[in-house]
């Protein structure tokens, strides 16, 4: 009886033993690699990735052979840093396990220029009759801001009813001519992962909602992502302020204009459009009454032949829409008659 004792005794430390030496897997399994490619890296954004291994016995011997790209870094499996460069990196990666079994992996490491900030829209899923609030959310990279259309068939938005959120400077109208709502937005610090607005539509009959942009993101930088489209196609409105004005109010949103040691009042703010010595709610009011939509219309040139002029006969150029204003300052183009 106590040789079958001590026998189970033996059974059971040497169970425990290899227990503690990591195999992972069941009794006997091989070593083995448990993924056989590496997500994607982007520039400039933080990178993270491991490359596990199963059964064999513990601990586990990493060798990477290869050039990564520079700014990661590799060490027990696992990869982490900040991307610098883009390209295909080769990769081999060779594992040992406590009893010299060997496994190897080729991998290929992909680095690009990170994807652009992605809109989210929380509307109802169901046919509607009645007015209803749409919620706007940002998603994916940090953003510094975005200069947006919306198309919404068969839906007025409620322009009194636009509410930005904490950090968002926007200036908005609706184009009634082309059912095209234009949103202008600048960040006082870079957002992601939040609701940027949200508004009230009101169908014209019973319908499912649906909305679709066409959008141009900016980087905490106030860049332009790589990604977005080169421009919006919007009708021009002739305005005193432009949206690196509106840049220039977020990037000093909240500065007071310090005094000198003599105490006279030192350099303006940048952005303090009023000069009332800060930059608040009283500059960007002014900037969404008088605020430039669109693209000037450029004049057809004419060629030269001898000394005198020819070209094909003009058309008239349009003069600028003049816009409605809002109740809350913002500007709406009224039908055409």
């Amino acid at each position: 009886m106590r040789l079958r004792v001590f026998g189970s005794v033996v059974i059971l430390m040497s169970a425990a033993l290899l227990a503690a030496c990591g195999s992972q897997a069941g009794p006997g399994e091989p070593l083995r690699m448990v993924r056989s490619s590496l997500s994607p890296a982007y520039v400039g954004v933080p990178y993270q990735a491991t490359l596990p291994a199963a059964g064999g016995i513990r601990p586990y011997t990493y060798t990477l052979s290869g050039k990564l790209p520079k700014g990661l870094h590799f060490r027990d499996g696992r990869f982490s840093g900040v991307a610098e460069e883009k390209g295909s990196f080769d990769l081999t990666l060779d594992v040992q396990d406590a009893a010299l079994s060997n496994r190897e992996q080729a991998f290929t490491l992909t680095v690009s220029n990170p994807p652009p900030p992605r809109f989210g829209f929380i509307l109802p899923p169901v046919t509607v009759k009645g007015t209803f609030t749409w919620v706007t959310n940002l998603t994916g990279r940090a953003s510094g801001g975005f200069k947006a259309d919306f198309q919404m068939p068969g839906l007025t938005p409620q322009l009194p009813t636009f509410r930005p959120a904490d950090g968002v400077l926007a200036v908005w109208r609706w184009d009634a001519d082309r059912k095209l709502l234009e949103v202008d937005a600048a960040f006082t610090r870079p957002l992601s992962g939040t609701e940027v607005f949200r508004l009230k539509l009101k169908p014209a009959k019973a319908l499912r909602p649906l909305v679709s942009s066409r959008v141009r993101f900016f980087n905490p930088m106030h860049e332009v992502f790589a990604a977005s489209p080169a421009s919006l196609s919007r009708s021009y409105t002739e305005g005193k302020y432009t949206y690196p004005t509106l840049v220039l109010l977020a990037e000093h949103w909240g500065k007071h204009q310090q005094k000198t040691k003599s105490g006279k009042p030192g350099p303006p703010v940048p952005g303090d459009l009023n000069h009332d010595g800060v930059v608040n709610a009283g500059d960007l009011h002014l900037l969404r009454t008088n605020y430039t939509w669109g693209r000037a219309p450029q004049p057809k040139s004419r060629s030269k032949t001898g000394n005198a002029l020819h070209s094909r006969k003009p058309s008239p150029t349009p003069a600028p829409r003049t816009p409605s204003q809002t109740s809350n300052g913002n500007l709406s183009i009224p039908p055409a008659p």
